[in-house]
């Protein structure tokens, strides 16, 4: 599978996110992974960009957005956090809040989630080319960094004799999104890794 990441550009809109969307991150804070959503538009075509940016409750935000024609939109600035998953767990990871908005980056990408609507080609470059470049970034281990929403998601049911269980399944998204050739790209970059585009060099694991 061929890659090409002309159309992959990235539009910064984080001066424009309300505060009151996003925490902030403690100084040398690392975070662990890259959690997949879908926007669910209500049409194909539609766009929760300004959403996204804007205050509503409750809080549902992301890191980055990825527009139908590939193009990344930057939401959050510097030093921040999206809330963008709600109540969530990966491997027995969470934060203090019960949530993965602070250890996993949030990345939206726009579809209406409804099984129906194709991701585009350039879609599916620019979030393996996202997912890539925060490997080398944040120096992470391996390829198993990635979660999708539905996997982690989380609701807590309370059960007679005051019971309390987590149930996973509370999301549904990214729904049909195509994972063997999302991985097929994320190798072919990783293979002919275009440091002059990201500016950093791959991270190789040592003793591998």
């Amino acid at each position: 599978m061929g890659y090409d990441l002309s159309h992959m550009v990235i539009i910064d809109r984080s001066a424009e996110c309300d505060r009151r969307m996003y925490g902030t991150l403690q100084p040398g804070y690392k975070r662990m992974g890259m959690l997949c959503h879908a926007t669910a538009c209500r049409q194909v075509g539609g766009s929760s960009e300004a959403f996204l940016l804007s205050y509503h409750a409750p809080k549902s935000s992301a890191d980055q957005l990825i527009r139908r024609d590939g193009s990344i939109v930057q939401l959050m600035p510097p030093g921040a956090f999206s809330y963008h998953s709600g109540e969530s767990h990966w491997e027995g990871i969470t934060d203090s809040a019960g949530t993965l908005n602070m250890p996993f980056y949030g990345v939206e990408i726009e579809n209406t989630n409804d099984g129906r609507e194709p991701y585009t080609h350039e879609q599916i470059v620019s979030a393996a080319a996202t997912y890539a470049y925060k490997c080398a970034l944040n120096q992470w281990p391996n390829d198993r960094r990635i979660a999708k929403h539905y996997e982690v998601a989380t609701s807590h049911v309370t059960l007679q004799n005051g019971a309390i269980w987590v149930v996973y399944g509370r999301k549904s998204d990214p729904a049909n999104f195509p994972w063997g050739i999302f991985w097929q790209i994320v190798w072919g970059i990783r293979a002919d890794w275009p440091v002059e585009r990201f500016g950093i060099p791959l991270w190789v694991p040592p003793n591998i």
